[in-house]
């Protein structure tokens, strides 16, 4: 499995179906959950989910940290640490981490307990995080479950059946189950999870004789919009001030700065227009300042 599409098709399953992934790992006496709206850094270091999760009892919500990773590899412990470090700092939180591995590779493994030494072994950070190897889990479990939202990773458990009596199960469900707008992407999702394990078209034809594309699911994530947002705004703000510079020399720091704290694209755009057709930096000035 290419790991962008992973990467697009995990991003979205947490955040539509988060509570399904807590279920995976056996969280089950939540109230409820929903993605965090934190936006941690930019995208290609972003974890694969960040749920805040409420329980009975408690008035504030306690963070999940979601890893999903297609094989064990020894850069997931790196990852998990940069992650862990990110919501810690911003949040001042440790998170509960749940790392789902999709398919095993070899005889690697992540181990669950881990320590990490300093240079000078004068400092150790203990790392503990429960992993799920998905081909351990019997798929008759989470049928159990009758949770729409878990149907995708049916293709990655433990099954003893022939596989096309599981993926037509899949289909059923998810046709059956699954709000109407949620089919599509479900099978999607489905397809992708199917394709790491058996990659045999005709065998994937059995979830749907069309060829879902992940790039519709990697558009509905609401934290992929807020950071191509983000991304879009931040690319306006340096063509500005890289044209001002061009046109007039360096930029004063002020007014950088000024440009820089402009979040709303429309606003960026007439300031892009407005640094095409002003006169000197002053008249640039003077129009951002005025009312």
């Amino acid at each position: 499995m290419a790991r962008d599409r992973k990467d697009r098709g995990a991003n979205w399953f947490v955040e539509r179906h988060g509570d399904s992934v807590l279920r995976i790992a056996k969280i089950t006496n939540f109230v409820s959950w929903q993605p965090a709206h934190t936006v941690l850094t930019f995208p290609k270091q972003i974890p694969d989910g960040l749920l805040d999760v409420l329980f009975p009892g408690k008035l504030k919500a306690d963070p999940f940290l979601i890893e999903i990773e297609s094989f064990p590899d020894v850069e997931t412990l790196q990852q998990i640490r940069r992650d862990l470090a990110m919501v810690l700092l911003i949040r001042d939180a440790v998170p509960d981490i749940i790392v789902l591995v999709l398919m095993p590779k070899g005889d690697q493994v992540i181990e669950q307990d881990q320590i990490v030494t300093s240079a000078h072994g004068l400092t150790e950070l203990g790392l503990k995080v429960r992993v799920i190897n998905m081909w351990t889990v019997p798929a008759e479990e989470l049928l159990a479950t009758n949770d729409v939202g878990l149907i995708p990773w049916l293709p990655l458990c433990k099954y003893d059946g022939p596989p096309e009596a599981l993926l037509q199960l899949c289909k059923e469900r998810i046709e059956q189950q699954a709000r109407p707008e949620e089919k599509g992407n479900l099978l999607a999702v489905t397809r992708v999870m199917a394709e790491a394990r058996y990659n045999n078209p005709q065998l994937l034809s059995l979830l749907g004789g069309e060829i879902m594309t992940l790039e519709k699911i990697f558009m509905q994530s609401p934290t992929i919009q807020r950071l191509m947002a983000i991304n879009s705004c931040q690319t306006t703000q340096n063509n500005v001030l890289h044209l001002l510079e061009r046109r007039f020399g360096g930029v004063p720091e002020d007014l950088a700065a000024h440009v820089r704290a402009i979040r709303e694209q429309d606003k960026l755009n007439n300031l892009l227009d407005l640094a095409v057709d002003c006169v000197d930096m002053e008249a640039f000035r003077n129009a951002i300042s005025g009312p």
